[in-house]
């Protein structure tokens, strides 16, 4: 009994300073987020982009280069990513809150529903782990890319119009050039679409300058194209970009990635590193079960300690019980008064009653006489 209360005040202590921990950690994630939201609004951070960052790539890429127009609004993006980091930043804020009052107060309602979480996000992860391992995240994730691609894809090929100044499309160019793959799920997703087609001009002759070691020049794509440049394999080392064929998005060409989806992509690269990754998740989930041991071990104290308390209490109230009726039964009978003289006197005059009639009044006075 002993050992287990002290083991709960050490995890009192432990649980204290992490919630506390994640507290301030819930306060900054939801700061960062808003700060990225006012970002997001902000004519300064669009100047900046303009006036710093674009000439910058420009020098180093060339001005036709894949980021095109950076200085393109780039709200769409970062609004997003505000709002997420604001919602986990209050998840984060508010988990460790109900631990911290459960501890500090004992109350296990909120200690019950601080172990509920924790449990709930370890089985959540574990769920999620086997999914991805066995590839059964693939569809459900390919269908939700696929619907990102249809709606904001615009391409790489008309940057001098602004087309790819869209952040959406250049994330997925930067992606499909730097992992060698192709839509969603292959150059598929950009024939089924009418959606994209009407925004992916690819029936359009264009021209697009591109680097070959350190020189600049023009490549010219003639014809109809079933799937999008960023999608042909490139020849130099990425972030710079040439090909060497200018009939590369047609899917009979053999210079294109056309079959290999980008959302397997980045699965794979994830999988590369198997061994470090799950490393850090097992060593993580070990920490929440650890956690969550401690939580439990904490209820159960608690519950302990309030059943000790009532016991001790019933024990209490039964000792003095116990202790009226001992001191009852020991106690010496009271004695009784004797009998005053003047009490007897006047006892004894009552017998000598006088009734005396009030003329005026009627009434009958009963008073005793003097002895």
């Amino acid at each position: 009994m002993g050992s287990c209360c002290f083991c709960a005040c050490i995890f009192k202590t432990i649980l204290g300073l992490l919630n506390m921990v994640l507290m301030v950690a819930g306060i900054l994630v939801a700061g960062v987020g808003g700060a990225f939201y006012g970002m997001a609004e902000s004519s300064a951070v669009k100047e900046f982009i303009r006036i710093i960052v674009v000439p910058i790539i420009e020098y180093q890429f060339g001005k036709n280069y894949i980021i095109g127009s950076v200085s393109g609004d780039f709200r769409e993006l970062i609004t997003p990513v505000a709002w997420f980091l604001i919602i986990m930043g209050c998840i984060i804020g508010a988990i460790a809150i109900i631990g911290y009052l459960g501890l500090n107060l004992s109350i296990n309602a909120f200690l019950i529903a601080y172990a509920a979480l924790i449990g709930t996000i370890i089985v959540v992860q574990i769920v999620i782990s086997i999914l991805f391992y066995t590839g059964g995240l693939t569809g459900p994730t390919n269908n939700l890319v696929k619907k990102i691609l249809v709606k904001h894809y615009k391409g790489l090929e008309d940057l001098d119009d602004g087309n790819g100044t869209n952040v959406y499309a250049l994330t997925w160019n930067v992606i499909m050039m730097k992992l060698n793959c192709c839509g969603a799920s292959n150059y598929m997703d950009f024939q089924d679409n009418l959606e994209v087609t009407n925004k992916w001009p690819r029936n359009k002759t264009f021209s697009i300058k591109v680097q070959n070691d350190e020189n600049f020049e023009n490549l010219t794509f003639l014809g109809t194209k079933q799937m999008p440049l960023a999608c042909c394999k490139n020849m130099a080392e990425f972030p710079k970009m040439y090909y060497n064929d200018t009939k590369c998005m047609a899917d009979n060409s053999t210079n294109n990635n056309n079959n290999l989806g980008c959302t397997e992509a980045i699965m794979n690269e994830i999988k590369k590193s198997k061994s470090e990754s799950l490393t850090i998740f097992l060593f993580a989930l070990f920490l929440q079960i650890i956690l969550l041991i401690m939580v439990i071990v904490i209820i159960q104290e608690n519950k302990n300690n309030k059943r000790n308390n009532n016991e001790n209490n019933s024990n209490d109230d039964e000792a003095d019980a116990r202790c009226i009726g001992i001191s009852a039964r020991l106690a010496p009978p009271l004695k009784k008064e004797p009998k005053s003289a003047r009490f007897l006197a006047m006892s004894a005059a009552s017998t000598r009653k006088n009734n005396i009639t009030d003329s005026e009044t009627g009434f009958v006075a009963i008073f005793n006489l003097p002895s």
